[in-house]
């Protein structure tokens, strides 16, 4: 995932995309730039049950 995937992944999950900041991007942007983090992230993920929601 790269910086620019993110800034549109976030565009994507606001309502109002106009929101989505450069400085809201880099502060997101900070964990998802090590590999470890991604990889939890992607593994909680995973492991949601969304059959409860």
């Amino acid at each position: 995932m790269t910086k620019e995937n993110s800034a549109a992944t976030q565009r994507k999950s606001f309502a109002h995309d106009d929101r989505v900041t450069p400085e809201l991007v880099d502060e997101n942007w900070a964990p998802l730039s090590r590999r470890d983090n991604r990889e939890a992230l992607w593994s909680q993920q995973r492991s949601f049950d969304y059959s409860l929601t």
